[in-house]
């Protein structure tokens, strides 16, 4: 028996300029159940983020964000989340090659190196929305 779709499934930002990884890593959280949204650097990032934003009901639950993009870095991207929204709370998974002593003071909430398990990245996932 198949279960029916979650009606109001969490919304994930994925922020990544590598495109077909980011469409690789969205296909595979949407087959998952997740509403994801792409973005291939900051800037478009911080657009949606400012869309969803006048619509509280609309916000994301969860944001997956590359550190090395061309224009803003991934830690200016958290900066912007934490420190000019209002929602600062928003969970931040930094997903990136650097490694996390790199990124200290960047107030992500969960670091993942890449190359990206996808397994792993969900049991990551699961974990913070269930926070």
């Amino acid at each position: 028996m198949k279960l029916p779709a979650d009606p109001f499934p969490d919304k994930i930002l994925l922020v990544d300029d590598q495109e077909e990884l980011a469409e690789l890593v969205a296909l595979y959280l949407r087959q998952k159940g997740y509403e994801v949204h792409t973005a291939f650097n900051a800037e478009e990032a911080i657009e949606l983020i400012e869309e969803h934003e006048q619509y509280p009901d609309n916000l994301f639950d969860l944001v997956i964000t590359d550190q090395e993009m061309p224009g803003k870095l991934g830690s200016d991207l958290v900066n912007y989340i934490r420190d000019e929204t209002k929602f600062p709370a928003l969970k931040i998974l930094m997903a990136t090659t650097i490694a996390s002593e790199d990124l200290k003071g960047v107030r992500y909430d969960v670091h993942m190196q890449k190359p990206l398990d996808l397994h792993l990245l969900l049991d990551v996932v699961r974990d913070l929305l269930s926070e």
